[in-house]
C-alpha cells in the first residue's frame, strides 16, 4: 500500500509554461496507480524522493482554500489540473480535493484543462457542466485489460474508461483522447479508434518516449508478459533505421483510415535521438 501523507501546501496554482496552460493545479503529490511510464516520476520533485513512485502519495488537504486565495489575484487564463499527479486515484473518492478545486474554478473566469485516466472524473460532472471551457484530456493507450495491468497495475480497466468516456460525452464535456504512450504491437491504434469514435472529438497519438520509462523496468515488464516482444522493442529502440521504419508504417496506418471516424487526430511520434535512446 502506498504511503499517504497529508501536508499542508504552501502554493496551489502555479505559472507554467506547459502550452497552452498558463497555470497548473495539482491537489496531489504522487500517484496511487504507479504507472510504469508515467512522465510525472521524472520531474523535479518526484527525483528528489526517496520514496519510490507509485508508493507514496502527499494530500495536499488546503487545496481549496489555497485556491480560493491565489484567485483574487488572476485575471483569467487556463489552468491544467493533473500535470504531475492522478487528479482522480482512488484517494480523491475520501479527500474530494479536485472537486474542491473545480468549485473553485466553476465561479472564476479560468478555462479548465483537466488530465486523467479514472472513471471517477464522472462523479464531478454536475460541477464541470458549470466551467464555462472545460476540457477533459483522457488517456487510454490500448483495449486490452492484459496490457493495463502490465503497465499500469491499479488504474481503471478499458470498460470502465470507455463508459467514463461516454457518460461525459452524453453531457456535453468535450473531450479529447490521448493514446499515449503507443507501445510497439501492444497499442491496436485502429481498436482504439473504433472503440471511442463518437465519443469523443479528438484523438492524439504520441509514441514510447524512453526518457520517461527506466529500459530496465519496461525490459522487466516484457519478460514477465509479453517475452515474445523483447526482440522487437531492442530493435526499435536501438536502430534508428528500424525506429523510423515502426513508426512511419503506424502513421501510414492511422492516416489510411482517419477519414472514417467522426473526430480529428494528431500524430505526434517523436523522432530517433539521444533524448530517446535507452
Amino acid at each position: 500500500m502506498p504511503e499517504i501523507r497529508e501536508i499542508t501546501a504552501e502554493r496551489i496554482l502555479s505559472p507554467t509554461q506547459l502550452a497552452p496552460a498558463d497555470y497548473t493545479i495539482n491537489p496531489y503529490r504522487g500517484c496511487q496507480f504507479g504507472c510504469l511510464y508515467c512522465y510525472a516520476q521524472w520531474n523535479k520533485a518526484a527525483r528528489k524522493s526517496e520514496r519510490r513512485w507509485g508508493q507514496y502519495v502527499d494530500v495536499k488537504i488546503n487545496a481549496a482554500e489555497l485556491l480560493a486565495k491565489e484567485l483574487q489575484g488572476v485575471d483569467g487564463g487556463t489552468v491544467m489540473i493533473g500535470s504531475t499527479t492522478e487528479t482522480y486515484q482512488p484517494l480523491e473518492a475520501k479527500y474530494n480535493l479536485t472537486r474542491a478545486v473545480l468549485e473553485k474554478l466553476a465561479d472564476s473566469a479560468m478555462s479548465v484543462i483537466l488530465l486523467t485516466r479514472s472513471d471517477l472524473v464522472v462523479r464531478d460532472i454536475d460541477i464541470l457542466k458549470r466551467i464555462q471551457n472545460v476540457l477533459i484530456c483522457y488517456t487510454l493507450n490500448t483495449t486490452d485489460n492484459t496490457v493495463i495491468r502490465a503497465f499500469e497495475p491499479r488504474s481503471p480497466l478499458v470498460e470502465q474508461r470507455l463508459a467514463a468516456l461516454r457518460k461525459l460525452h452524453e453531457n456535453g464535456i468535450p473531450v479529447y483522447l490521448h493514446v499515449g504512450p503507443c507501445l510497439p504491437e501492444l497499442t491496436d491504434p485502429l481498436k482504439l479508434m473504433s472503440a471511442v469514435d463518437g465519443i469523443v472529438h479528438r484523438v492524439d497519438f504520441e509514441n514510447l518516449n524512453l526518457k520517461m520509462v527506466s529500459w530496465t523496468a519496461l525490459l522487466s515488464v516484457l519478460h514477465r508478459h509479453f517475452p515474445h516482444l523483447i526482440d522487437m522493442y531492442e530493435r526499435i529502440y536501438r536502430d534508428k533505421e528500424t525506429f523510423v521504419s515502426y513508426w512511419d508504417e503506424l502513421r501510414q496506418r492511422i492516416d489510411a483510415v482517419r477519414g472514417q471516424f467522426q473526430f480529428d487526430t494528431n500524430i505526434r511520434f517523436h523522432p530517433f535521438d539521444s533524448y530517446f535512446a535507452p
